[in-house]
């Protein structure tokens, strides 16, 4: 059976932590030149422990979230 349904081409990007709430479990990624990007716990791909650090540079899948772009597939260099 053939879908219909056409996914989007996964864009990866690379950031600068600007600030995670570990508590929270949430952040922003700065780009250069571009909007920041919401980021979750649930989006960082690391073994434990799940956190950010600001000033931390980052690569990621940017995805449309409901209030903007946001952050997936999470990685440190």
């Amino acid at each position: 059976m053939v879908s219909n349904f056409m996914q989007k081409a996964a864009v990866i990007v690379e950031g600068t932590v600007k600030t995670f709430d570990e508590i929270i479990g949430k952040g922003l990624i700065a780009r250069e030149g571009c909007k920041d990007v919401y980021v979750n716990r649930a989006a960082i791909k690391h073994d434990s422990p799940r956190t950010l650090v600001a000033g931390e540079r980052v690569h990621f899948q940017l995805v449309d979230g409901l209030n903007g772009p946001c952050a997936a597939a999470v990685r440190r260099f």
